[in-house]
């Protein structure tokens, strides 16, 4: 299991420069199912930032992640999305989130990040840091967190990564146990890759 953590609002680079921020949506009431609430963004992290989210509390019984789309230069759209066995209704959640620019960043505690999009299905697609990156990162542990950016297909899904080595890695969609048998849509998936930055 991978995970990240990082401080409540905007994300800086070793210079100073303002790649991202973190942040968190308290969500006051239940939501329905496919209901899509939206985000703004508190700066512009360029033209194509990937967004990453987690359910960060647990009010509601049911099983549960987020889903993401229509990410643009100033906002995204998130749902609350159960699998599709169960009604799609849940209670409030407390949600955090990190949006990232693409690209290679140095951060101020000599940590480096990679974060890129691949698209990807319910085949396993290999991707991995831009090979132009790759000089910058330690032999040490590297973690990498994916997670879809699209709606392109409307079955639930997550994202599965496997084999990983180093900067690279298999990832594809998921959907439930009982539909997933093939067939979902092309998603574009945002992945981030941290580690130690070789000096």
């Amino acid at each position: 299991v991978s995970f990240i953590v990082v401080e409540h609002g905007p994300i800086y680079t070793k210079t100073g420069r303002e790649i991202g921020e973190a942040g968190r949506v308290d969500l006051l009431s239940s939501t329905k199912a496919k209901q899509w609430i939206e985000v703004q963004f508190r700066d512009f992290y360029g033209n194509q930032p990937v967004v990453f989210a987690q359910v960060a509390s647990f009010n509601g019984k049911q099983p549960v992640h987020v889903r993401i789309k229509d990410v643009t230069t100033t906002s995204f759209k998130f749902n609350v999305e159960e699998w599709d066995y169960l009604n799609g209704d849940h209670v409030a959640e407390e949600i955090h989130y990190i949006v990232l620019r693409q690209g290679l960043h140095v951060l101020h505690n000599d940590l480096v990040l990679s974060a890129w999009t691949a698209e990807v299905d319910d085949n396993f697609v290999s991707t991995g840091v831009n090979p132009s990156h790759v000089f910058a990162f330690d032999d040490a542990p590297i973690t990498i967190v994916s997670h879809a950016q699209t709606f392109n297909g409307s079955s639930a899904i997550v994202t599965r990564q496997k084999a990983q080595e180093g900067t690279n890695l298999k990832v594809r969609v998921q959907e439930e146990e009982s539909l997933d048998s093939g067939g979902h849509k092309v998603e574009t998936v945002g992945l981030v890759a941290i580690g130690t930055y070789r000096f």
